[in-house]
This record gives structure tokens, sequence and C-alpha cells, in this order.
């Protein structure tokens, strides 16, 4: 299960990625705004070592963390095992 999290300000960004990985396949649970400053890359948090890897086929250049966000994010998480926090290289999503 994986959360999207808008760290950019930009309206509808996280729900744009939801729609690209959905089709895939992806089971994306959760999407929402941070309230952090923008970062310039995106990063893929993770739970567990391993997970995680398939996602940077769309968010290329990501880094990778093995922690668990849950409590420091404020979306409505769903049991994520996976948050992306969108930087600004990933700010253009792709045409579904």
């Amino acid at each position: 299960k994986v959360a999207i999290i808008n760290n950019l300000g930009i309206e509808n960004l996280a729900s744009s990625w939801k729609l690209v990985l959905a089709k895939d396949g992806h089971d994306v649970t959760a999407v929402g705004l941070s309230d952090h400053e923008p970062a310039i890359e995106t990063v893929i948090y993770v739970k567990k070592e391993g997970m995680g890897t398939e996602l940077l086929e769309y968010f290329k250049n990501a880094k990778i963390v093995v922690e668990d966000i849950t409590s420091r994010v404020n979306v409505a998480t769903k049991n994520a095992d996976v948050f992306i926090v969108l930087g600004h290289q990933h700010s253009v999503v792709p045409e579904v």
C-alpha cells in the first residue's frame, strides 16, 4: 500500500501521480499535502528494506529510505507501507 505526499503545494500533484501508479496496478491508498519545506529530490520512505524499488521506474533518481514516517504525516495513511514524498524533480506528471 502506497501513500503519496505532495511536498510542493502544486494543486492535484499527488492525485495525478496516484492515477499513473493505479493504472499500472499499484495500490495507492492515500494522497495528501505536506507542511514541510519543499525539497528538490523525491524520497520514497519504506517500512522494510527491499520495499519500493519498483517505484524507481516512475521516480527516477529518488532516494529510498527505510523509515516508518506514519506519525510524521498529516494524511489518513490507511496502513501504507510506502510513502512517496514528492520533490521538485517529479513536479511534472507523465501522461496517463
